[in-house]
């Protein structure tokens, strides 16, 4: 074997051996990444403009520092909360309670988990919500709050009539948001302290299975919602500037574990056409496996319709079927009557559900295989067809007797 023909060999094998290859018993779901990393955050407060000084508090004493918004190395911007360094942050304006970071995905995509992580104090309380229509609506994932989340106690309408604390008081499949308290805790000093909403905890193996639950967890945006400032207590009427500049909100990494939504029916995610590739992005196609197709493998490939499409699930692939058509159809759409696909615009003179016979006037070729374009021909070739053969046999008995008369 030649070099080029075993380098060839070589490099079929890699493809080969690269290739994704989805769980034959279930569907398959991308492995998890962050999906913030290469796309845009934006908030409604953000230090920097005007100047103004902001103080750390630590252990070993505070520091304070400046906002610039016009000298990089002092800016503070939402993109920072996003650029994978744990050293850069956004950071809000100090004592403003109310403030908005928001994520945006661009495209629909599946949440596993979020992670805020705070270089200021957590909020005293926070809302996290999703959109799945580009920030036109948005629900709730969860509440957090210090110390109760009691609504009677809490001064915020959005808080009343919230089920607290713990996944035991909801029904197993159901979506409503519930507040917690547990990430709310003041930490002191400042460590860096996180606040998470985890789909796996919640759902379980439901967030691959319930429509209802993957629709929920489906979002091409996240926000949260800063409610209230946490504070040491020093903040009252009359407070020093000195004091209230130690409060703020400020966010040093926004991690969003996920992956593309493809129905279960792909474990890469590819671009879509016109997105941009930055390097550690979450693409949000899909390469879609089990015989299926879409931006997001939502339905059968045009001749694998021999059954109703469905959702790959944690037990079950629920694979596309393929339509026997004899070769003479490149679609078929599933009969809910018959049970079974029917091919579309059967092609080479063929009809019947799977093309199986010769339309009228055309007859079978019996020395071509049926999927052959040409095995179905009109009379008038086949009767010539047949006379060409039985002239060559006359000629081949004419011949024979010429010879054993010699």
């Amino acid at each position: 074997m030649s070099l080029i023909a075993c380098i060839a060999v070589f490099f079929t094998f890699a493809v080969q051996t690269t290739q994704s290859v989805c769980p034959s018993s279930s569907g398959c779901f991308p492995s998890p990444s962050n999906l913030a990393i290469g796309r845009t955050l934006e908030a409604n407060s953000t230090c920097g403009d005007p100047v103004r000084e902001f103080t750390i508090p630590l252990a070993a004493g505070d520091i304070t520092l400046t906002c610039d918004a016009s000298v990089p190395s002092d800016a503070h911007p939402a993109s920072l909360a996003n650029d994978g360094n744990s050293s850069t942050w956004w950071q809000a304006e100090r004592y403003e309670f109310f403030v908005t970071l928001q994520l945006n995905l661009a495209f629909p995509m599946l949440v596993e988990r979020s992670t805020l992580t705070f270089r200021s104090f957590r909020p005293r309380r926070m809302i996290l919500e999703k959109s799945d229509d580009d920030g036109v609506t948005w629900v709730p994932y969860q509440y957090y709050s210090t110390l109760t989340c009691d609504g009677a106690n809490i001064p915020d309408g959005e808080f009343q009539n919230l089920m607290e604390g713990n996944r035991g008081n909801l029904p197993a499949d159901s979506t409503e948001a519930f507040c917690i308290t547990a990430d709310s805790v003041l930490t002191d000093p400042q460590e860096f302290g996180t606040v998470e909403f985890r789909a796996a905890e919640r759902f379980g193996n439901k967030r691959f299975d319930d429509v209802a639950i993957i629709d929920h967890l489906m979002v091409t945006n996240l926000r949260a919602r800063f409610r209230l400032l946490q504070t040491q207590g020093d903040d009252g009427p009359g407070a020093d500037a000195s004091i209230l500049q130690k409060y703020y909100y400020s966010v040093t990494e926004w991690d969003v574990q996920g992956y593309c939504h493809c129905n279960g029916h792909a474990e890469t995610c590819v671009q879509r056409g016109g997105e941009s590739t930055p390097e550690g992005k979450v693409l949000s196609g899909c390469d879609c496996q089990h015989n299926t197709d879409g931006v997001s493998c939502e339905r059968c490939l045009p001749l694998y319709n021999n059954k109703p499409y469905g959702k790959g699930n944690s037990t079950d692939q629920n694979a596309c079927e393929r339509c026997e058509c004899n070769g003479h159809s490149l679609s078929c759409t599933y009969d809910s009557a018959k049970g079974h696909g029917v091919c579309d615009n059967c092609m080479d003179n063929t009809e019947g559900d799977m093309c199986e016979r010769c339309i009228a006037n055309f007859f079978r070729d019996p020395t071509k295989a049926f999927d052959d374009p040409d095995s179905c021909i009109e009379s008038g070739r086949c009767c010539q067809h047949y006379k060409t053969e039985v002239s060559s046999f006359i000629i081949l008995i004419v011949l024979a007797e010429f010879v054993v008369s010699i």
